[in-house]
């Protein structure tokens, strides 16, 4: 997540969208569904340093980049919410039957033991650092109707 994911059908920028619309944030299936949310900046930073160990006895290695913590669907709402200080509008469930995993995530522990990464921004601030870029964005007349 981050800056620029012009995909609105992602929880992080479709929350930002609906909420700076006053409009209520969805949650697809159930609110303690989990992921691993991984800030742009980090997700960069993993691939330029396994580029620059490419040489090394790791070509040919599969690694996996997040940041070890599981949020709920529900928490990241209420993060961005809050954020946006529009904690008054209450998100509504959709019901997809199950068609959402309920827990899907990663572990960095092989990209630090063998390349020396890990992510630096906490959910909360990368969405302190991606908020204000989607709200520019919608606001300018010409975005209005993405």
């Amino acid at each position: 997540y981050g800056p620029g994911d012009l995909h609105f059908n992602r929880i992080v920028p479709m929350t930002i969208k609906q909420l700076n619309a006053g409009l209520p944030p969805i949650i697809r299936d159930r609110s303690d569904s989990v992921r691993d949310y991984l800030y742009v900046e980090d997700a960069a930073d993993a691939y330029i340093k396994l580029a620059e160990k490419m040489d090394k006895p790791i070509f040919g290695h599969a690694f996996n980049f997040s940041t070890n913590k599981q949020i709920s669907a529900g928490k990241v709402i209420s993060t961005i919410s809050k954020a946006m200080n529009k904690m008054e509008i209450e998100p509504i469930t959709i019901n997809t039957r199950g068609c959402e995993i309920h827990k899907q995530y990663a572990s960095f522990d092989k990209a630090l033991k063998l390349i020396n990464w890990k992510p630096i921004h906490s959910f909360k601030a990368g969405i302190a650092k991606t908020i204000p870029w989607y709200v520019d964005y919608l606001n300018d007349k010409k975005n209005r109707d993405i």
